[in-house]
């Protein structure tokens, strides 16, 4: 004889909230697929890319591999990006 076990209100209701998240991990997926498909776009680019170039910036001015230059221009935007993530969070907060 098989007994229907009793479950407590608030456990069904962790139950929709965790099948709630699982369909929200669905669209990480996606953004996860996007972020590692533009960086390997990236890095094929800069691998392709070695040449020296020369960077002027106001007073100053370098040398330097456009693979480094193409780098450090990534790593500023996406510090950028999540700045802005980051402060339109705690704005709605």
């Amino acid at each position: 004889m098989i007994v229907a076990e009793k479950r407590h209100p608030a456990c069904a209701k962790e139950d929709e909230v965790a099948e709630k998240s699982n369909e929200g991990g669905k669209d990480m997926t996606w953004k996860w697929i996007v972020i590692v498909t533009v960086l390997i776009i990236v890095i094929v680019f800069t691998a392709q890319n070695f040449e020296l170039v020369q960077i002027r910036f106001l007073a100053w001015s370098f040398k330097s591999s456009s693979a480094v230059t193409i780098f450090i221009s990534l790593i500023v935007g996406f510090l950028i990006g999540l700045l802005v993530c980051i402060r339109k969070d705690q704005e709605g907060d």
